[in-house]
């Protein structure tokens, strides 16, 4: 004989309607963080908790335009002065037919000599002169002439120019200072030029 125990009947199962709850609660959160973030225009700002230091970080702002001027390089030229044009200088102008006229330009000699030591490069009793002259062929030197106009004829020594413009000549010890006069070359009655000097004696 067979034995039958007695089983429940199965049970029904129902719609899983917990399930379903949890899902529509994720996507009742989804929906609304969606719209929070679209409403804000951004991501959400941190809130610093108390008692943190915030610190501020610089802004940043983008520069304008940087303008370079680039100056034009200035050329400079120097100015050069020309020198001055000397003036000609205009000779005597000579009548037609004229000589240029014989002229002792220059005469030169110690002012003191002695009559018994040296002077200078001249030896002991005389004196060294020195002269220049122009249009001449040479002059004659006169010492102690009775004037100086008219020494021509007391001449000590002649001596050619240019080939010659210095001479040693004697110095006296016989007075306290000796007149010397250098005149040009010249025929009688002819035009002359002369130049003189007076030279003292040293005590």
């Amino acid at each position: 004989m067979t034995r039958q125990g007695w089983r429940p009947p199965p049970a029904r199962r129902g719609p899983p309607f917990a399930l379903i709850g949890v899902l529509l609660t994720l996507i009742v959160v989804l929906i609304v963080a969606i719209l929070l973030v679209n409403g804000s225009g951004g991501p959400p700002t941190a809130t610093p908790s108390p008692g943190a230091t915030v610190i501020a970080s610089p802004s940043i702002e983008p520069s304008g335009t940087l303008e370079v001027t680039v100056a034009p390089t200035l050329e400079v030229t120097p100015e050069i002065t020309a020198p001055p044009t000397p003036s000609p200088t205009s000779a005597a102008s000579l009548a037609p037919g004229a000589t240029p006229k014989p002229t002792v330009t220059s005469l030169s000699g110690p002012a003191k000599a002695s009559c018994t030591a040296p002077n200078g490069v001249a030896p002991a009793g005389f004196i060294h002169l020195t002269w220049t002259a122009s249009n001449t062929t040479g002059v004659r030197i006169s010492i102690d002439p009775p004037a100086v106009n008219n020494a021509y004829d007391s001449g000590y020594a002649d001596y050619a120019w240019p080939a010659v413009s210095s001479a040693d000549v004697p110095f006296a010890c016989g007075k306290d200072s000796h007149l010397y006069v250098v005149t040009t070359i010249h025929a009688p009655n002819t035009y002359f030029s002369y130049r003189y000097m007076t030279v003292t004696r040293i005590p």
